[in-house]
């Protein structure tokens, strides 16, 4: 399957993206919503370097491919805080510096800088 400009779909994957959210939506608010699809390992929203708000877009990481594909498929129209996003698989398997699963007792939940359902 193709976007409409021409790229290929992001291949299936742990990581998916999160784009278009309320600027006030949370880290929390995003694992509240996600978790009941699997085990999650790692949860990013992408901050601005100066202000530290958000840019409207995020990432969550499963620990299994198919959990990020079950949540992918079922929220593919959701309303997160008032806002329709778009969910789908990311272009990267992990985050910049990521070394992989930071176990199951020791999953943390990060804030990083960086230059129909419906949830709240």
């Amino acid at each position: 399957m193709r976007y409409r400009d021409g790229r290929e779909d992001p291949r299936p994957c742990r990581c998916i993206g999160i784009f278009g959210m309320n600027v006030d939506t949370s880290e929390r608010d995003l694992e509240n919503i996600f978790q009941e699809f699997g085990e999650i390992d790692y949860i990013k929203i992408v901050r601005d370097h100066v202000t530290g708000r958000s840019r409207g877009f995020g990432f969550v990481y499963y620990l299994r491919t198919r959990d990020a594909a079950a949540a992918k498929a079922e929220l593919k129209d959701a309303r997160i805080d008032g806002m329709r996003v778009r969910v789908d698989f990311s272009v990267t398997n992990g985050p910049p510096g990521y070394r992989g699963s930071l176990g199951r007792q020791k999953r943390q939940i990060l804030l990083v800088t960086a230059t129909s359902n419906s949830y709240h």
